[in-house]
């Protein structure tokens, strides 16, 4: 059993010394502690960004719009499957209705014009939704 524990606590020994992240007891074996650095402040934080890519402000105002971005998408993308829905439903209404009443031309004609009014209207949101996603893929490069 003392073997076991000397060569355990060996291997232990050896694998901290190799990782860096040491245990509590042994962080401060034989050293002086070091201060740790201050967090910078605000101040820090809007002086880096000024000398790089803008202020605060402007990336406050660049997750807004990507934010607000991302709603309209979403609220697009579920108009999208809503009119999906709806014309898929009309297409199998108008080809029930083209199969029961295929002597009955109004019939015929008002469902495939609603068949036609909600496949447009997919077409159109379809596109929206295509321009909205390349914007965004574009302003997140």
């Amino acid at each position: 059993m003392a073997d076991f524990l000397l060569r355990f606590h060996r291997d232990v020994e050896h694998h901290f010394s190799e990782c860096e992240w040491k245990p509590p007891y042994a962080q401060n074996c034989g050293k002086k502690t070091k201060k740790r650095p201050k967090p910078p402040t605000c101040q820090d934080y809007e002086t880096l960004l000024v000398n790089e890519e803008g202020t605060i402000k402007d990336h406050l105002l660049c997750d807004y719009v990507m934010n607000r971005n991302c709603d309209e998408l979403e609220s697009l993308r579920s108009k999208l499957a809503t009119c999906r829905r709806e014309y898929v439903e009309l297409e199998e209404r108008y080809e029930k209705l083209s199969d029961e009443h295929s002597q009955c031309p109004y019939w015929l004609q008002r469902r495939e014009d609603q068949a036609m009014t909600a496949m447009e209207k997919l077409e159109e949101i379809t596109q929206v939704v295509e321009e909205a996603e390349k914007g965004q893929s574009e302003s997140q490069t």
